[in-house]
């Protein structure tokens, strides 16, 4: 997971706030209206919610994490359609069985997020443990919110009160809470808690309940890993050549030395652009370059 500034992406044209004079609202504006009338008169059961669902959402949803999902950066494309996904439940809170939900929230962009199904839809998964052996854990978000403190489920209030300990990577900086295994002996991507020992423990749920730490997902996580390494060993086996070229005297040799330098300009460039927005698991790679700084 890693931050991403929202406001780079405008707000779809479906799900404009209402805005007052005006004779023709948007899709989400207007589905507010009536689900706020239906509340009022206690018809909750009769509330509908089908504008975050537009493919204009959807498709500004992609822009803005570059096809990847909000809580693991795996690319959703490849493998199933995206789900969008209400960072604050809509329907209801696994935590509160008497909320309401955040049903006022279901069309608000700054609420939606792009997530993979395994992030989203709560299932019984193959994670892994500390030692890379595979153990069955549930894990998935979807109804799932727990909160350091009371929860706020007055639709006219103002929700900047709560402290939610999930993290919203569009409001949080997931670099402060947490960070990736990148030691090489032995290789294992696993996403690790940054939390303070006196602070909520928000790296800790982030792990728990987007399940960042399933098993397909470390492995996949590790085969980049795996060839980070690989460059790695490479840029040395450069080094070392080009050491022995400029202690040579011979004039041929060290014209040899333009050549190496420029592959290692290129291998380095390569694992920097792998630390890219747009690229895969790329706070995990700015953790291992972070790692291996003074060595690269």
């Amino acid at each position: 997971m890693r931050q991403v500034d929202r406001k780079r992406v405008a707000v779809p044209a479906s799900l404009i706030p209402h805005r007052p004079g005006r004779s023709r609202q948007s899709i989400g504006a207007n589905e507010l209206a009536k689900n706020i009338a239906k509340f009022t008169a206690g018809h909750l059961q009769e509330m509908k919610f089908a504008a975050y669902g537009q493919d204009s959402v959807k498709a500004a949803l992609h822009a803005l994490f570059h096809g990847k999902c909000a809580y693991c950066e795996s690319f959703f494309d490849a493998t199933a359609p995206v789900d969008v996904e209400h960072f604050r439940p809509k329907g209801r809170l696994a935590e509160d069985k008497a909320h309401p939900g955040y049903w006022w929230l279901a069309a608000d962009w700054d609420n939606l997020l792009p997530s993979c199904i395994d992030c989203n839809r709560r299932r019984r998964q193959t994670h892994a443990r500390a030692d890379g052996a595979p153990m069955a854990e549930s894990s998935g978000k979807q109804d799932q919110f727990p909160m350091d403190g009371p929860y706020i489920s007055d639709y006219e209030a103002d929700i900047a009160s709560e402290r939610p300990l999930l993290l919203n990577p569009c409001r949080d900086d997931p670099a402060q809470h947490l960070t990736f295994r990148v030691l090489p002996d032995p290789l294992l991507a696993l996403a690790l808690p940054r939390d303070p020992p006196d602070a909520p423990q928000r790296g800790v749920a982030a792990i728990r309940v987007y399940g960042l730490n399933r098993l397909a997902l470390v492995q996949e996580r590790t085969r980049i890993l795996r060839r980070l390494e690989l460059l790695r060993d490479v840029l040395a086996q450069l080094d070392e050549a080009a050491a022995l070229i400029e202690a040579s005297a011979d004039p041929a040799a060290r014209r040899a030395l333009a050549p190496i330098n420029a592959a290692v300009d290129r291998l380095l460039n390569d694992m920097k652009g792998m630390a890219a927005e747009t690229e895969p698991y790329s706070a995990m790679v700015t953790e291992w370059l972070r790692y291996w700084a003074d060595d690269l």
